[in-house]
């Protein structure tokens, strides 16, 4: 699992996932990040030229933040922002109390994938 705050990217290619979704190359899941949203990872999986190149599935998160991460995150975007998990006392720059649980979240998420 590659982590990043502006969005990070999981990315499961197995021929079992190809064949049952009858997708010829490789797929991507792409997760926003902390207090962002969907479309921020598009712009950024586009700006990087990957939707070229995978098959590129975006989720949004599963919980609704009150605010954007950052300043520039939230002029760029219109609302609403959500993270996969979030409290409204934790600040841009701490470490997250939350990785572990995440991962849980990720796992959602593929679920949600694998049953589409």
């Amino acid at each position: 699992i590659f982590f990043r705050r502006s969005c990070f990217w999981l990315c499961k290619m197995t021929s079992k996932l190809r064949r049952r979704h009858e997708v010829q190359g490789p797929r991507l899941l792409a997760l926003h990040g902390w207090r962002s949203n969907r479309e921020v990872c598009e712009l950024q999986v586009r700006n990087l030229g990957l939707n070229a190149l995978w098959d590129v599935e975006y989720l949004e998160g599963t919980t609704k933040s009150f605010s954007a991460a950052n300043e520039l995150l939230g002029g760029l975007v219109q609302g609403p922002v959500f993270s996969w998990a979030d409290d409204p006392a934790w600040e841009a720059g701490e470490p997250h109390p939350l990785v572990p649980h995440v991962c849980a979240q990720v796992l959602d998420a593929l679920r949600h994938v694998w049953q589409r």
